[in-house]
């Protein structure tokens, strides 16, 4: 991913994914993503783990939403 990306973005996760539809696949990543969006714990994990974006927060437990801020 390249600075500024919206992580978010599908068309963006081909970069750091470069065997998308081979052995990663775009459903897996959906869902995972979407959990990402309202578990502040899994937005790390997705983040880094399969988007390749370090994150500097070791836990999250409160998230955005919860604070009355959309994504």
């Amino acid at each position: 991913m390249d600075e500024g990306d919206d992580w978010f973005d599908e068309s963006n996760w081909i970069k750091a994914n470069p065997n998308l539809g081979v052995s990663v696949f775009l459903d897996e990543l959906r869902t995972q993503a979407a959990k990402a969006g309202h578990v502040p714990a899994a937005l790390n994990n997705f983040l880094t783990k399969r988007l390749n974006i370090w994150t500097q927060v070791s836990e999250s437990w409160l998230s955005m939403d919860a604070l009355g801020q959309e994504r």
